[in-house]
């Protein structure tokens, strides 16, 4: 059962939302908060699964009321609003601070009952995103250099399409297009068009590419992602100049018509067309997909572990269309693949992967401690891989495989273990220096108290690390003491284990100073096994 939370300072909507969504077996409305500060209160006491907020009311507002949330009791949000109300910058805000999506209301209140099999729908999609995700999500990213110069014609596209739940799985794709993408690239993804401005406001400081909804006469260019209008459905046509946008408005019953946008890009691109199916509702972009795919292009569809609807990948993947089935993170390298002349699949599934701050921090500290002469050496003994991406400084922006990230430290140890036998703690600790300084204008990085640790850490240390799962076991204030588990099932193996024991220190010993001016700390790990599977457990002592 989802447990439901109202927010709305109209006590008819809250009643006629209360009624729509109940209806559902599978949603409980546990209680209902008329503005930004009651909604809070009532958090805290009934912890909800799902918020349902208008973002426009009275004092305390909707923003107040997110960015308190996020910050003490991080919970899925759907903005429930109008687009009368919704000014941009407010809903762009909202975006910001970690809206899972939005659903507009109806400028007749009278005609609310045609949301109601949406927004029930988001409801369900916002109870399956797991926290860790959520607090990945809330992340400012760090700021992103444009691209610039002539944008060329566009020979080959990577479309994409997605509905409900499809903003979270584009946040998560689109910022890693790297600059040297070669394709044009076109989003079809359903949402209001006001909000949709407002997503793509928000979504453009992430990319290295600029990003507009698309108008009459567009060239399909490089470097350059189009949306399609949340009112109409964006077409490809072929013309002398090259691949141009043509604006229509198809007989559906949802705009834009995913389908139709995939079978013009495959009568306009052929074989080098590559689709991406994300997130969704329904069969939306199946049929549309099967053109692609009959004219040789390539389905990447997403996989139900990150997909919060699976109704969309799941008829690409029953109808026997997708040529790869990856979670959101994993579909960028996926792209690139084709692009390269690979397979897609030639992408495994990972059970870890670290963002690209961490190394980047982790080289950081080795270059300021050892000098370039030291990368040099480095990079003379890794892969080809690993020396790729050392040779490039580890993009912010990318995840990599836990296969260069242990190799890294492996040959890190080589180099250095003998003579610094704490350098797996020095180099954990760049690595909390790292994220800190990236996201110290981050609301839940401002004024961390010792108490708030109990969900943080953990937390934080998961959204860089795919797939580590953060669990506290106990934190008495009191007492200076308490204790954690870092699950992973790297973690019945001897060296990432040990990599990942030492680092941790090396970043609890740091945060602890950083962030609480605590400097008097002793970590002791013990490796272990249960029924969930290999963990380290920290337990923590404090002074002061």
């Amino acid at each position: 059962m989802i447990k439901l939370l109202v927010v709305d300072d109209s006590t008819f909507m809250r009643k006629v939302i209360t009624e729509m969504v109940s209806k559902d077996p599978e949603i409980s409305v546990v209680a209902t908060a008329g503005d930004g500060r009651e909604a809070l209160e009532k958090i805290r006491d009934i912890k909800p699964d799902v918020v349902t907020m208008d973002v426009i009311m009275p004092l305390p507002d909707g923003i107040w009321a997110l960015e308190e949330i996020m910050k003490q009791n991080p919970t899925p949000v759907i903005i429930v609003s109008s687009v009368a109300g919704a000014k941009s910058d407010i809903v762009e805000e909202a975006y910001a601070l970690g809206v899972i999506d939005v659903v507009e209301k109806p400028m007749k209140p009278q005609d609310m009952h045609k949301i109601s099999q949406e927004l029930i729908l988001k409801i369900k999609a916002a109870a399956r995103v797991d926290k860790l995700r959520l607090l990945a999500r809330m992340l400012p990213s760090p700021e992103v250099k444009k691209v610039s110069g002539i944008k060329q014609r566009a020979f080959s596209v990577l479309v994409i399409g997605s509905s409900a739940g499809g903003p979270i799985a584009l946040e998560e794709v689109l910022p890693r297009i790297p600059a040297d993408f070669p394709a044009g690239i076109i989003v079809s993804q359903h949402m209001p068009q006001q909000f949709l401005e407002s997503y793509i406001q928000h979504l453009a400081k992430k990319c290295v590419f600029p990003i507009k909804i698309g108008r009459n006469g567009d060239l399909i260019l490089q470097k350059r992602i189009l949306f399609s209008p949340g009112d109409a459905t964006l077409e490809v046509a072929r013309t002398k100049k090259g691949a141009v946008v043509k604006i229509s408005k198809p007989d559906v019953s949802i705009q834009p018509d995913i389908d139709t946008t995939f079978e013009t890009c495959a009568a306009t691109f052929g074989d080098k067309t590559i689709c991406v199916v994300l997130s969704g509702m329904g069969g939306y972009g199946s049929e549309g997909a099967r053109k692609i795919r009959e004219a040789g292009g390539r389905i990447i569809s997403e996989d139900q572990s990150t997909a919060t609807v699976y109704g969309m990948p799941e008829a690409i993947f029953s109808k026997g269309l997708a040529h790869c089935v990856l979670p959101s993170h994993q579909i960028t390298q996926a792209v690139m693949n084709v692009l390269a002349g690979k397979k897609p699949c030639e992408v495994n599934k990972e059970d870890l992967m670290v963002k690209g701050i961490i190394l980047r921090s982790a080289l950081k500290y080795l270059r300021d401690k050892y000098g370039d002469a030291d990368i040099d050496k480095l990079q003379a003994i890794c892969s080809v891989e690993l020396k790729e991406a050392v040779n490039a400084g580890f993009s912010i922006n990318l995840f990599y495989s836990k296969k260069i990230f242990f190799e890294f430290y492996e040959k890190c140890l080589e180099m250095h273990g003998a003579d610094d036998p704490k350098l797996l703690e020095h180099m954990g600790a760049a690595e909390a220096r790292g994220v800190v300084e990236l996201y110290r204008k981050s609301f839940f990085l401002k004024a961390i108290e010792l108490i708030h640790f109990k969900n943080f850490l953990p937390k934080l240390m998961s959204s860089f690390f795919y797939g580590v799962i953060g669990e506290v076991s106990e934190l008495d204030v009191l007492g200076r003491s308490g204790s954690f588990f870092l699950r992973n099932a790297t973690l019945n193996q001897e060296l990432p284990q040990r990599i990942s024991r030492e680092r941790t220190i090396g970043w609890v010993n740091e945060l602890f100073r950083m962030l609480l001016n605590i400097g008097s700390l002793r970590v002791t790990p013990q490796n272990g096994q249960d029924e969930k599977g290999p963990y380290i457990k920290f337990s923590i002592k404090w002074e002061g």
